[in-house]
């Protein structure tokens, strides 16, 4: 048995237990779990449908590294988030179950505990740390974060026999639980530090995307690297979590339309047909009520094919597609041929123009076909040729 297991503390949520045990809330007051952290509020529906859609797939045991594709969406996602230049996802990205799993099984592997080491951690923080620093060997070495620092470690208040004897730093950025951010100066710091006193920086960023500011969101550890020109990100290992960010309030699909602008569409339509009205005399013939009717089915099926899985029409672009061509082609031979090159099919109450159709449909099959293909293959020529043809056969 490892002897180091006996130096673990129980786990704080235990303890909670322990003080809040015969204690009898006010039944008047609504309770707040300040506890574990689980979230309260339904996975996204697209989050839910997408797993759903691959359900398919678990009579296959998952690739240790993930999929190339999987990947390859992660290392694009760094490189735009962070405005990274580059990120290999062959050999910077490791995918893996759970955020807690994957910190503590680090530590075990870069301390060596023959070398008296230390792993410095912020206090408060998440009790992982503390445990994975004591079953490697190592001894924690707690950076205070209150109010007279703002709830950030003082690196500067750190000894450089400390430093010495440091093997892994690590970081939460933004904080748990004051939700402190560091910045990138100081993250460029610790970088330095890193490289003269050959230590390792674990940060821990599973709370990166929740902050206030759309404009300023908080700095990571990678970002930082590589405007140092740190390009390989040396000494650097970074920790993502969908658990936090992705578990956003899970309302009704209606809830997610864009009705802003779908009030300011009505509006906008509603000043024409009051122009098509008052310019016809004060009747809604022959202009306003036709136009009328098109706004109306037209904003139906907007709202429709927003509420639709993103899912199910990237699987159904290339059939929709298709049946567009057949439509293409039977209005040459069973259309009305208008002014210049309008065709369309008479269907009483409007004229279908399979071309406008076509529009929609060309653009759902380009995003499933661009969707689906792998990144590293999107900028070379051969893989252009597809698009170009989908674009051109709608026009012979």
């Amino acid at each position: 048995m490892n002897s180091d297991l006996a130096k673990l503390q129980p786990y704080p949520f235990e303890k909670l237990a322990q003080l809040k045990a015969g204690v009898e809330p006010n039944p008047s007051l609504e309770h707040i779990a300040l506890s574990i952290g689980e979230p309260k509020h339904p996975t996204p529906g697209f989050i839910t449908e997408e797993v759903l859609s691959h359900l398919h797939g678990l009579s296959v045991y998952p690739l240790i590294r993930g999929s190339d594709r999987l990947r390859e969406t992660i290392a694009a996602w760094l490189c735009h988030r962070f405005q990274l230049s580059a990120v290999d996802p062959a050999s910077q990205i490791l995918p893996c179950n759970g955020t807690r799993e994957a910190l503590f099984a680090f530590a075990q592997a870069v301390v060596e505990r023959n070398k008296n080491p230390l792993v410095m951690m912020p206090n408060p923080f998440y009790q992982i740390y503390e445990g994975a620093a004591l079953l490697a060997g190592a001894e924690p070495h707690f950076l205070t974060c209150d109010a007279s620092n703002g709830f950030l470690p003082d690196f500067g208040a750190v000894s450089a026999a400390d430093w010495q004897r440091c093997q892994l730093l690590f970081l939460c950025n933004p904080a748990n639980p004051t939700g402190a951010v560091t910045n990138i100066e100081t993250l460029q710091k610790l970088i330095n530090l890193a490289d003269k006193f050959d230590f390792i920086i674990a940060s821990d960023e599973c709370y990166s995307e929740i902050y206030f500011d759309e404009t300023a969101p908080p700095a990571g550890l990678l970002q930082a690297a590589s405007l140092m020109g740190n390009s390989d990100f040396k000494r650097c290992m970074v920790f993502h979590s969908l658990s936090k960010r992705s578990n956003a309030p899970g309302l009704r699909k209606v809830l997610f339309l864009n009705w802003p602008l779908t009030v300011l569409l009505i509006t906008v339509a509603g000043v024409g047909f009051l122009m098509l009205y008052s310019v016809a005399g004060g009747s809604f013939q022959p202009w306003a009520e036709p136009q009328m009717t098109r706004f109306a089915l037209g904003l139906a099926v907007m709202l429709v094919v927003a509420m639709i899985p993103i899912w199910f029409l990237r699987n159904i672009a290339l059939v929709a597609y298709g049946v567009t061509v057949l439509l293409l082609l039977a209005v040459e031979f069973f259309g009305v041929v208008g002014m210049g090159a309008q065709r369309w099919i008479d269907l009483g109450f409007m004229r279908l123009q399979p071309s406008e159709l076509m529009k929609i449909t060309l653009i759902m099959l380009l995003a499933a076909y661009y969707d689906w293909l792998p990144a590293k293959r999107i900028s070379r020529p051969l893989w252009v040729v597809l698009p170009a043809l989908l674009i051109l056969v709608p026009t012979f």
